[in-house]
């Protein structure tokens, strides 16, 4: 359940969403091929208690119900070890994404693997 929205986070949240959808959408709508089209990453960024995790919250029921997958990966208890971070960060998507491709060589830092 969702706390209330006393800042208006869902109109943000909302409005993410929809400009996530659109740019997908433009970027399958294209003549690219699958290997040029453009991928999206966004960040949220801002203090501790400034209302990051509320707005992912917010986000995610949005995303997912326009058919992304979501994956939540918090770096924080990795800040002092680069390889363990993109372990982890490898791992749970892969977790995710239920992938069938064996991530063993990238999870040791070995550059074998391609994903698609």
């Amino acid at each position: 359940m969702q706390r209330k929205d006393l800042l208006d986070r869902g109109v943000y949240a909302k409005r993410i969403a929809e400009e996530i959808d659109q740019k997908y959408r433009d970027e399958l709508g294209s003549d690219k091929k699958p290997e040029e089209r453009e991928n999206l990453v966004f960040a949220i960024s801002g203090k501790w208690g400034e209302g990051k995790s509320d707005l992912l919250d917010r986000l995610q029921p949005l995303l997912e119900d326009k058919k992304f997958e979501v994956v939540r990966f918090n770096p924080w208890q990795y800040t002092k070890d680069e390889k363990a971070l993109r372990r982890a960060f490898l791992k749970a998507v892969d977790k995710k994404l239920g992938s069938n491709v064996d991530l063993t060589d990238l999870y040791l830092d070995k550059t074998q693997t391609k994903v698609n």
